[in-house]
């Protein structure tokens, strides 16, 4: 940015500084002597503009050894840029006439020295013309800009180094942050009791943030239970602050938040830190703990659920049920363990696993960093190894949003899975709008790694079906068993290559389908009409489950399922029809 020079009358302020940086983005340096005098760093602590403040302007120009051997010697120096307009800093600012300022500086000065910088080519004449003006004799000493360069170069080196430690302070940060974060992930995946779950949250919160307190209160029939405390002997500020009946998260005091813990359609309880160690990162800390959140909700969603579940099951009349949740539920599971490892692989060849190398390079040169950096070929390739690693950690971040966007659809969809089953949705699971071609996209991303590891060639057609208003986690339900079955089929391939073909197509004009053909070994004409049949399977240690539940789940919605004639090529062509209810708005 450009700043006007001031010369000390008046002092240049914060605001001043301040409607000079319009963007506001980029570090800002400050240089000057007496004009920068009332700039004090404490009066306006932004981490973005340094001020470097000299006891002589002519300090920035020349060693003040130099200045102060000149000035000792009586010599009135002078600058280019002051020469610029020295009449007017005599007789409008020290308030002179020729005859007053001719008397003050033969009484203080003995000679007039120009400290040429080389900026101002008609300098010399101007200085001829103060000197015949104050009748003093003159001189000029071309000092040029090689020792301002040289000093703005290590001013830039410091201000440079300080912001590596910060990224790389914040790199560190992260790295611990990812590394709890993934731990939790993976310990929720693992808990079967909610007990279990709400320890595990509140030791997640313990480690992340430091706070002095961490709770967990439940909220039961409609008011809070007795919460559990990390620290139990400390007081609790948190439930006085908490508002049920307000939105997701709150604020504790000035150093602390609560945030809900819910499913759709109901509150399980409150997450409350107090009194965490770093303030300052406050919002950034309450959104990686309603990230958090989403998580344990459905954890804690999941295992009551399996609670009822396996309570059904010590009733021999209910077993049934049990064994149709977990071949429904099974691959979905599966899915949900291979996004944490792929999480936990996320983590593991993350760039910030080449900082501590770095930061021993950095600490061996202790207060010599800036020089380091500047001058020497491996320090001169700091900046952009941080560069880059900003760059990297970007992709990452986006990785593990994708990645955790993922995980929630599987656990979500599980828990819908064991509700229909135990009867809490029975028919009543709601219509939601959703793409029909993202549905397929889920599934397509819950069998990814199968379809890889058989080398299948996979064809999509995706034709022009609206968002629609569908039971979500049925159709899931149903196109989760087609595609499982179908790559159980083209397990059986040997020789040929394996081919899936995937398809959404309009019905008219108020149906879709969707289809899901194979080239394994098909199904035979006369065991076409028990496909569907409870019981009925062709492959060995099944229980015909599949199907038969995916049909009913079809005819539920109001559609039907079918096995289709597809491409000659192809062995079994599944088609799952369903009305087209466009949702409006």
């Amino acid at each position: 940015m450009n700043f006007p020079t001031s010369c000390g009358h008046p002092p240049t302020d914060w605001q001043k500084v301040i409607e000079a940086d319009e963007e506001g983005d980029d570090a800002v340096l400050v240089l000057g002597g007496c004009c920068t005098s009332n700039l004090d760093p404490a009066q306006w602590p932004d981490r973005r503009i340094k001020v470097h403040h000299v006891e002589q302007c002519f300090h920035l120009f020349m060693q003040p050894q130099l200045v102060n051997h000149y000035m000792a010697k009586g010599y009135y120096l002078i600058t280019p840029g002051w020469l610029s307009g020295w009449k007017n800093q005599i007789e409008r600012v020290m308030g002179f006439d020729q005859n007053n300022a001719r008397a003050f500086f033969q009484e203080t000065a003995k000679l007039l020295l120009l400290v040429d910088t080389g900026t101002d080519a008609e300098s010399v004449q101007r200085l001829a013309g103060l000197a015949n003006y104050l009748d003093i004799p003159s001189d000029r000493m071309e000092v040029g800009l090689g020792y301002y360069s040289q000093l703005l170069k290590c001013l830039y080196h410091e201000m440079s180094s300080g912001e590596i430690q910060e990224r790389l302070d914040e790199a560190l940060r992260q790295q611990a942050e990812y590394a709890m974060v993934a731990d939790l992930l993976g310990r929720l995946t693992d808990q079967k009791s909610e007990f279990d779950i709400i320890h595990t949250l509140i030791d997640t919160f313990q480690m992340l943030l430091a706070p002095k307190q961490c709770s967990y209160t439940p909220w039961e029939e409609g008011d809070f239970g007795q919460p559990l405390c990390s620290e139990p002997d400390h007081a609790t500020a948190a439930r006085a602050s908490i508002d049920p009946a307000g939105g997701d998260y709150g604020w504790i005091d000035d150093t602390g938040f609560w945030v809900r813990i819910s499913s759709s359609d109901e509150t399980f309880g409150f997450i409350a830190v107090e009194k965490i160690a770093f303030p300052q990162y406050r919002s950034r800390y309450l959104n990686m703990a309603l990230l958090i959140r989403n998580v344990a909700s459905l954890a804690i969603s999941h295992a009551r659920d399996f609670q009822m579940i396996a309570d059904l099951s010590h009733d021999s009349g209910k077993g049934e049920v049990a064994r149709e949740v977990i071949h429904n539920a099974g691959n979905t599971l599966n899915s949900i363990n291979i996004s944490v490892q792929q999480l936990q692989s996320l983590l593991e060849r993350s760039s910030i696993r080449s900082l501590p190398a770095i930061v021993a390079l950095m600490h061996e040169q202790g207060d010599r960093l800036g020089e380091f950096i500047a001058s020497d070929p491996k320090g001169q390739k700091i900046p952009a190894y941080f560069d880059q690693l900003a760059s990297a950690l970007d992709t990452e971040q986006m990785q593990w949003r994708d990645e955790l966007g993922w995980l929630a659809e599987y656990v979500e969809h599980v828990r819908a899975i064991v509700q229909s089953q135990s009867g809490a949705l029975a028919n009543d699971e709601p219509l939601e709008p959703v793409s029909p071609a993202k549905l397929l996209k889920i599934v397509l991303n819950q069998n990814a790694q199968r379809i890889h590891e058989l080398d299948i060639e996979l064809d999509q057609e995706i034709g022009p079906v609206p968002t629609c208003a569908l039971q979500k986690h049925k159709v899931l339900q149903v196109l989760g068993n087609l595609l499982m079955n179908a790559t159980e089929a083209l397990s059986q391939v040997d020789g040929r290559k394996r081919l899936l073909k995937l398809s959404v197509q309009m019905a008219g004009y108020d149906h879709f389908y969707f289809e899901v053909a194979d080239n394994g070994p098909g199904i035979s004409d006369e065991l076409r009409e028990k496909a569907f049949l409870h019981g009925f399977t062709t492959k060995v240690g099944h229980s015909g489950f599949g199907l038969h539940n995916a049909a009913n789940l079809a005819f539920e919605m109001g559609g039907r399922l079918s096995l289709a004639h597809g491409d000659t090529d192809m062995g079994a062509c599944f088609r799952l029809e369903l009305p087209l209810t466009v949702k409006h708005g």
